[in-house]
């Protein structure tokens, strides 16, 4: 094998996993939704509650 068979094998592995890629991604694209949703709300979520909890402590003060 010389260099460019080299580099042919690799350019073609690339190629092949982008493309396997891809398709997974679009054969589950409401599961990644939804995954992603419920990561986005849960962090909203948190970020509400820390800012009640400096809110409640500010105003005891």
């Amino acid at each position: 094998m010389n260099y460019h068979q080299i580099i042919e094998s690799f350019a073609a592995f690339n190629a092949n996993s982008v493309n396997s890629l891809l398709y997974t991604v679009k054969s589950n694209l409401w599961l990644i939704l939804t995954i992603v949703g419920a990561f986005v709300i849960t962090i909203l979520n948190i970020r509400e509650e820390i800012e009640d909890y400096v809110t409640e402590e500010q105003n005891i003060i």
